[in-house]
């Protein structure tokens, strides 16, 4: 009984995570990730017995140097809002933490047996959205159910992708992307099938072809890390233990990886390549290239705290300038300016500065070390690649997808330790 509800309790916060169902009061945000905060709190009861003392200091430390932000920046008019963003950090802590600990009970092939379904799934969900009346099943559901944030891009769809991509139930297509590239990431990992690299490479391309989000290439640069760092235990040890015999299968690799980029690009995401590159692509600008532009101008002015975790009031008037007038980006207001940054990496530095964004580092690699990681660079390095794809940095999605990451290297398969 104790393992169905344990893996019932998984599926439920993983359909959490994945729809980001919020409850609102009155037009505000009253309990995110309500579906995913129910399930992690149950699986927190569950493995009770399993919760470390270092595990809860580790995560106290963090959420301590979220409260040092606010506390640093006074009681202006913002100090409400960022008080609210220490709150929903300890959330989604607390939460991710619960997952861990029960995956962690798992066996590998329990582990990759279920993320390989959550990929099949989707792309299940999203053929049958794209060519049956499914589609009428997965609005009527978003419309329902999601009142904030709704992507309805169709005429951007059709000119950059020549069709409208499949949302599967969730507010926008790269939603989906993003948990079938988590799911292709924990189970490529825990599995030990000889013919997984050839999976991984139909996962992508049936991947690119049916959601048609580029966030699902960063797959190539997230197999690269694992193989380096899992596989051959950290760069150096990748380099002294090359040699011939060794090269020829991971010549291949690299060649199925690079076929794979430009199979991408000629392809599925030519047109959005194009416009990226004549900066031109609204979404493009917002995640990556405004965010630095904006950290520098935060820092330059709050350079030891920056605006404190969430005290994005504080700094919208940077924000809103620079996608604007230096971007031309005509649907950003002044309210919600920097919520539209869709950056982790950056935002960390926005909220936290220098010394309190270092200090955070910090915080987060000793949580790592008291969860067992084996290889904190592979975790930083996956983190970097995956913050790139997300905003908000103390959503329950953002440190599930981190816990997550924690739990490959923590728990990964005895072979390639």
């Amino acid at each position: 009984m104790g393992k169905l509800s344990g893996f019932l309790l998984v599926i439920l916060y993983l359909l959490g995570i994945y729809t980001a169902v919020n409850i609102y009061s009155d037009g505000r945000l009253l309990v995110p990730f309500f579906v995913a905060g129910i399930a992690g709190f149950l699986l927190l009861i569950k493995n009770r017995k399993r919760i470390r003392v270092q595990h809860v200091k580790a995560i106290g430390i963090i959420v301590a140097i979220a409260c040092l932000s606010v506390l640093f920046k006074g009681t202006d008019g913002f100090l409400i809002e960022r008080i609210k963003g220490c709150v929903q950090i300890t959330y989604s802590l607390l939460l991710a933490y619960g997952f861990y600990l029960e995956l962690s009970r798992w066996k590998n092939e329990q582990i990759a047996k279920l993320f390989y379904y959550c990929c099949l799934l989707i792309l299940i969900g999203c053929a049958l959205e794209n060519y049956t009346s499914f589609k009428l099943l997965s609005d009527s559901f978003r419309h329902a159910v999601f009142h904030f944030g709704l992507y309805e891009g169709f005429e951007r769809d059709l000119s950059i992708f020549g069709r409208e991509r499949p949302k599967l139930f969730t507010t926008e297509p790269s939603n989906v992307a993003k948990f079938f590239l988590f799911s292709m990431l924990l189970w490529f990992v825990f599995s030990q099938e000889k013919g997984k690299y050839i999976k991984v490479v139909i996962f992508t391309i049936a991947g690119l072809l049916l959601i048609g989000s580029p966030i699902i290439i960063l797959i190539v640069p997230i197999i690269l890390v694992i193989v380096v760092y899992l596989k051959e235990d950290g760069l150096f040890n990748f380099l002294k233990r090359i040699n011939i015999k060794k090269l020829l299968p991971y010549f291949i690799l690299l060649l199925l990886l690079v076929t794979l980029l430009n199979f991408a690009l000629t392809t599925a995401l030519e047109n959005r390549f194009t416009m990226m590159i004549s900066s031109k692509e609204a979404s493009t600008t917002v995640r990556l290239i405004a965010p630095p532009l904006i950290t520098f101008e935060v820092v330059k002015e709050y350079p030891m705290w920056g605006s404190g975790i969430t005290g994005k009031e504080l700094v919208n008037d940077k924000s809103f300038f620079i996608m604007t007038e230096v971007f031309g980006l005509t649907f950003i207001n002044l309210e919600n300016a920097t919520s539209s940054l869709a950056n982790v990496f950056w935002l960390h530095w926005i909220y936290f500065g220098l010394f309190g964004g270092l200090l955070m580092l910090w915080a987060i690699y000793r949580l790592m070390k008291v969860l067992g990681v084996k290889h904190s660079l592979y975790c930083f390095f996956l983190m970097l690649i995956f913050s790139q794809t997300m905003g908000g940095y103390v959503s329950a999605k953002v440190w599930a997808f981190f816990f997550g990451i924690f739990l490959t290297s923590a728990w990964m398969p005895r072979y390639q330790r």
